[in-house]
């Protein structure tokens, strides 16, 4: 029988530790993540109402509540610099006062350190995200995007929509 097996636990910790740390960050990350989509869509909801109380085109009240959009941002967040929110009427007509006005907000979350490399390598595909652009349409968007290897972000969309007549 072997007496000693410190090396034996020591090599095991050794070779398990890089899994226990990815899934452990990994974890975090995704917690993250939903916590971003949740802050992400509250914002776009909350400044889609905004417009819509307000009565004012939505193209020219974007810059307006661009820094309202910022404010909420939180653990992590990142208003993203190219499209932070995109505003418009339903078909680009604003005259009729039962369109729907669409807001469509975009955030940036950076990755861990462990998450960004490891997420790069197991699914390389997955880097879809700075390729998408907001339209003004209703339909479904690609909720989450990823950005590398310069610097490894996970974009975060949004969408809402706001009848004009909201609270007339």
């Amino acid at each position: 029988m072997i007496e000693n097996k410190r090396g034996v636990t020591l090599t095991e910790t050794v070779l398990m530790m890089p899994f226990f740390l990815l899934f452990t960050f990994g974890l975090l990350q995704l917690g993250q993540i939903g916590v971003g989509i949740m802050v992400v869509n509250y914002g776009a909801g909350s400044i889609a109402r905004k417009v819509a109380r307000e009565g004012t085109p939505p193209a020219s009240s974007v810059a307006a509540y661009n820094q309202t959009f910022k404010d909420l941002m939180v653990a992590g967040l990142a208003p993203d610099p190219s499209a932070a929110l995109t505003a418009c009427c339903e078909n680009n007509s604003c005259s009729n006062v039962t369109n729907n006005i669409i807001v469509v907000a975009q955030a940036r979350i950076s990755a861990f350190p462990i998450v960004g490399p490891m997420l790069d390598t197991l699914a390389p595909n997955f880097k879809s995200g700075s390729s998408w652009q907001p339209t003004c349409t209703i339909g479904p968007i690609p909720t989450i995007g990823f950005t590398g290897p310069t610097k490894y972000e996970f974009i975060v969309r949004g969408m809402a929509i706001a009848r004009r007549n909201y609270l007339q």
